[in-house]
């Protein structure tokens, strides 16, 4: 892990696909802990010092990569560099802020790369907080239009296809071995640059589970909603799944995730509960209104060793019965 950011105008390396957009420039550096100003106005940001041999001040629509190698994912960003004028008007601390649109998940103390690619203003103080929130809204659009085409493939007959994936986390322990093997799960399946993949991680927000009126469990409540696929993740909690992934599942109302394809997937450290996802998961996902395409993902702690191996294998077989459905579906009546 660097400690100190580093600049640099070469493209890191992609899982599979390089990342979209020759950057300007990038930084390499752990996620510090802001001011938490972004996430008060609405644009939650990872922050990074910005070394002083940096490209000027300025907004720019670019990327971040969390990982490396085959294991790495690219997230579209919008990236701003500067000393927030708005708020310190004496100069605040220069920073490289990135706000991406499709990732909720706590990236603290992880090394990653920021990419600046298109430059779309310049920086400047703005009179209220109200109109430099208009402006980021701006930004984030420009960004998302610069990602859409940035990431288009010629030969595809559909370039503007973009799929939304959730990766929903029931475990109260942050950073748990269940999200790795859920995050493992998707890197295997997915090979595809125009898709966004979003980690809601319910042991960053265990003050706000139990609270029905909080704002902000109800974003996510719409984030997971909105997704084309969703695989939601739980250890084995006496035989089933977690209380924590029960009540966020629970403000979902009936027919909640009604066209969302999700995969259920728990851990446990045995297979004497190897049952669990189809027995207790993928039922109440089917109750929600979503379509499981097969047997649920259970995985044995103790095989960490061979997490890669066990993925790929059950993303193969969702590989297959993704196709299977797709094929069928080419040739239903159409719904009125």
């Amino acid at each position: 892990m660097t400690d100190t950011p580093t600049w640099s105008d070469q493209r890191p390396p992609a899982r599979r696909q390089n990342p979209p957009g020759r950057p300007a420039a990038t930084v390499t550096g752990p996620v510090q802990r802001g001011d938490r100003r972004g996430r008060q106005i609405g644009f939650r940001t990872l922050n990074l010092a910005a070394p002083t041999d940096a490209v000027g001040d300025g907004v720019w629509a670019g990327w971040v990569r969390v990982g490396e190698g085959d294991r790495g994912i690219t997230l579209a960003a919008a990236v701003s560099i500067g000393t927030r004028a708005t708020f310190y008007s004496d100069g605040g601390e220069r920073l490289v802020e990135a706000h991406l649109p499709a990732c909720f998940g706590d990236l603290y103390g992880r090394t990653v790369t920021v990419a600046m690619c298109t430059h779309l203003r310049g920086q400047r103080a703005f009179g209220t907080v109200d109109e430099l929130v208009a402006q980021l809204r701006r930004d984030v659009d420009a960004t998302l239009e610069w990602w859409r085409a940035a990431t288009s493939d010629p030969t595809n007959p559909n370039p503007g296809a973009h799929m939304n994936i959730t990766i929903l986390v029931g475990n109260p322990k942050p950073q748990s071995r269940t999200r790795q093997v859920a995050e493992t799960l998707v890197e295997h399946l997915l090979d595809d640059s125009r898709t966004s993949v979003t980690v809601v991680d319910l042991a960053d927000h265990i003050d706000e589970v139990f609270d029905w009126q909080a704002a902000h469990m109800n974003e996510l409540t719409d984030q997971v909603a909105a997704s084309d696929l969703v695989v939601v993740a739980s250890p084995t909690y006496k035989a089933t799944y977690t209380g924590l992934l029960k009540a966020f599942l629970d403000r979902f109302p009936q027919n909640g995730l009604n066209g969302v394809v999700a995969i259920p997937v728990m851990t446990g450290a045995d297979d004497v509960h190897s049952m669990g996802p189809d027995v207790n998961l993928a039922p109440l996902l089917v109750e929600l209104g979503a379509v499981v395409p097969g047997r649920g993902f259970y995985f044995v702690t103790g095989a960490m060793d061979r997490l890669d191996e066990l993925a790929a294998a059950a993303a193969g077989e969702y590989a297959r019965n993704l196709g299977s459905l797709a094929r069928v579906a080419q040739h239903t009546r159409p719904i009125d």
